[in-house]
Parts: structure tokens; sequence; C-alpha cells
């Protein structure tokens, strides 16, 4: 934890009602927060990245800005126990299926094709558990990879971010932000439409 990454950032002037003051940009080494002993974060940030950057003010003192990005270990675990609690609940709907005893040949092919249904999606759920069971090391699913099967249920760059203000003579500051894409289901596509006309759909066909 720790390591600063080195970025080239340019000086840039700008302009005040009263006068011209150059506004300077630089990248220092700072230390990240050792999150890890916090007993209200605990493990749950990972793989920090820290950078502070410096800008001069109207007064010629110096403002400082220490940001820090981490990766969110919850958008791997939750989705997993999620998939977990789906393939319980669909194999319990599977077996009152089965317990419901003889039927009439018009239920039974009926009963048969919804089993099959939930046994193509069970199956599903296991795959993509099993893919995200080999997944280590990493907690973050970058935008380039939205569409990937194996990650549909990952949320899109889920990430925090932690900035501290610091200027002479006054209070520091603090903005924390939780940044993360919009839920779609990339992969599935979006031929058949957004749920919202899925579900329009089905209201529909229920009042045939």
């Amino acid at each position: 934890m720790g390591e600063m990454e080195e970025v080239d950032l340019d000086h840039i002037t700008t302009e005040l009602p009263s006068h011209k003051c150059p506004l300077v940009c630089e990248s220092a080494s700072h230390s990240c927060i050792d999150r890890d002993n916090n007993p209200l974060t605990g493990p749950v940030f990972k793989n920090p990245i820290c950078k502070v950057y410096r800008f001069q003010t109207v007064d010629s003192k110096w403002m400082l800005v220490r940001e820090q990005m981490e990766e969110c270990t919850l958008s791997f675990s939750i989705p997993k126990q999620l998939l977990s609690l789906y393939i319980q609940e669909d194999m319990s709907r599977v077996r009152h299926l089965r317990e419901l005893g003889e039927l009439s040949p018009h239920w039974d092919n009926l009963r048969k094709e919804v089993m099959t249904r939930y046994g193509g999606i069970i199956g599903s759920y296991q795959e993509t558990l099993a893919e995200l069971d080999k997944i280590t090391g990493r907690s973050f699913k970058p935008s380039c990879c939205k569409a990937q099967k194996s990650l549909e249920f990952i949320p899109i760059n889920l990430h925090t971010q932690r900035m501290r203000v610091t200027c002479p003579r006054k209070t520091d500051a603090f903005y924390d932000i939780v940044t993360v894409g919009a839920p779609a289901a990339h992969f599935q596509g979006f031929k058949c439409g957004g749920l919202q006309r899925l579900l329009s759909r089905y209201e529909s066909e229920k009042k045939r």
C-alpha cells in the first residue's frame, strides 16, 4: 500500500478579476491511509491509488489536495452471495414442482417445461459462479469488460474516492465519493428492450 503513481501535469494560468495568478499543479509523494486497521472499513477497500496535488492560491500560499481511490471487495463478494441464493431458491422451486405428484398430461407438460427452464437458469448461475470463484487479486470491473459473460453480475467501475483539501488558515475539508456505472445487462444485449418494455409486454399478454 502507499505506492505513488507519478503523473506529468501542466502549469496552468488562470485569469482573475484583479490580477493573474499562476496555478501550479504538481504530483507529490504521500502515503495512503491504512484502512485495514480501521474498525469502520476493515478489509472492504483494497488496492489504493494515492496522489497529492498542490495549487498556488492568490495570496501565494499552497493548497494541497490529496486524492485516494480504492477498489471495493464487495463488488465481487455480494454478487457471488446473491447468485448462491438464486441457485438455492430456484432449486427449491424445482423440488416443489416434483413434489406435486401425478398430474394430468396438460399440467405435467407445463411442469416439465417450467422445470427445464429453471434447470437452464440454474446451470447458467452455477457456471457464472464457478468463473467468479476463479478470479483472485482484483475487485474491480472496468467498463471495457461490461459485455463479458462471467462478469455480468459485477457492478461496473465501482470504486471509492476520498479527497482531502488542506488550505492555510482553514479547516481541512473531506469529500467522499462512490462511483459506479449504470446497471445494465450488456451481455444479454438490447434487442428485446429494457426491463420496462419486458414488463409492459408481460402485462399485455396477461390481459389476453
